[in-house]
């Protein structure tokens, strides 16, 4: 949401650069496996 009022407020010839670093572990799990045992693998 912030990243949209910035870019509108600048001019189309500005570049801008977000740079994301995601430093919290996330886990998932892959797609067909049934509900329960657990969380799941580390995923970034």
């Amino acid at each position: 949401m912030s990243r949209r009022v910035i870019v509108r407020t600048l001019n189309k010839k500005t570049q801008f650069w977000i740079n994301i670093k995601c430093n919290t572990p996330l886990t998932k799990k892959p797609v067909g496996v049934r509900m329960g045992k657990g969380k799941g693998k580390f995923e970034q």
